[in-house]
């Protein structure tokens, strides 16, 4: 019963979460850290983000923390790769078991939007100082698994966005589950994300000295003022995912999967993505990322990997994916992984 329960509260709480966006209004551009709903790990990209029902590796830190509880063993994962407008991405994510049915997991997610020149209206060819932004995600992850097909997990974050002297930090959670049935193994997973309090931005380029009354003398000229901004939402995400392996055998695999998002800063959409495997070593992903999205740029995505056994330490995997953002560029990420 209280898994039939934990199953049905999900979707029921997202409704709630994201009713705004049922009406029509896709609300983009009207959310805090975007970056937060940035997809992680090759394999994950390679295979369109359709990855929801299938998160087999640390990535599933980001994509459904309800799949922690499944990995048996403890697992790594480093990503530093470029992404759109010149900016970076580096994620790092530890997965591991602590006992029979339970895993906890430790991630990093930091966005690098490199450094710029300062332009004022005074000095439109730049004053000379320069500035950085970044976007931060720390996340510590618990799951556990109540029967052998179902699992649950939650990441608590803290998050953080700077830009020069400015900053804005909130916390958030994620809950996911998932569910492996007995129709060919196939694997339902559904999570709502970055659940959270509103991000304000603060710092010292928001104090100001004015003048109550410029028509009057004697008074003081600079009366000390903070600039208040107005507070942002977080991207608030519903997403539910399948995946199911279509052939299993020593020599071949294919897997296939589908998943559905709903964020509340932008219009409904599906991502496909399908994996072929030969001797569970080489594989080849394919897949299309946000189908039906309003606007959409681009959509296919390619990726490969590799699995090298290293002795009796662990396993190393070797990831890469491509991804088209039509008339954003097009991006390609790369990841490693070890499993000991």
């Amino acid at each position: 019963m209280r898994t039939k329960i934990m199953l049905l509260a999900c979707p029921a709480l997202a409704l709630v979460l994201v009713s705004p966006a049922l009406a029509g209004i896709t609300r983009v551009g009207t959310t805090a850290a975007p970056f937060l709903s940035i997809g992680i790990g090759s394999r994950a990209l390679g295979m369109g983000g359709a990855y929801t029902g299938v998160s087999e590796d640390a990535s599933c830190l980001f994509w459904n923390p309800g799949a922690a509880a499944v990995l048996e063993k403890s697992e790594a994962m480093l990503i530093q790769s470029d992404y759109l407008a010149d900016t970076e991405m580096n994620f790092f994510g530890l997965v591991t078991p602590i006992g029979e049915n339970t895993s906890v997991g430790l991630s990093m997610t930091f966005l690098d939007y490199g450094e710029m020149e300062v332009n004022t209206v005074e000095e439109p060819e730049g004053t000379g100082e320069f500035f950085r932004a970044s976007d931060l995600a720390l996340g510590l992850t618990y799951s556990t698994r109540f029967t052998d097909r179902f699992s649950i997990g939650f990441t608590g974050k803290f998050v953080q966005q700077k830009i020069w002297h400015e900053s804005a930090s909130t916390v958030a959670f994620d809950v996911g589950t998932r569910f492996r049935t007995d129709f060919n193994n196939m694997v339902l997973g559904m999570g709502i994300y970055n659940v959270g309090l509103d991000m304000e931005m603060g710092g010292t380029d928001l104090l100001l000295g004015h003048d109550l009354d410029p028509n009057q003398g004697g008074d003081n000229p600079a009366v000390p003022v903070n600039l208040d901004l107005y507070a942002w939402p977080l991207p608030i995400t519903f997403r539910m995912g399948a995946s199911m392996p279509v052939i299993e055998n020593p020599q071949h695999s294919l897997l296939v999967a589908v998943d559905a998002s709903h964020p509340v800063d932008n219009s409904e959409s599906l991502s496909l993505g399908s994996e072929y495997g030969f001797r569970n070593r080489f594989f080849l992903r394919g897949g299309w990322h946000n189908l039906f999205l309003t606007d959409q740029e681009g959509g296919l995505t390619l990726g490969g990997g590799l699995e090298l056994p290293v002795f009796s330490a662990g396993t190393l995997y070797l990831d890469g994916a491509w991804e088209d953002f039509g008339r954003l560029d097009q991006v390609v990420k790369y990841s490693l992984r070890f499993k000991w």
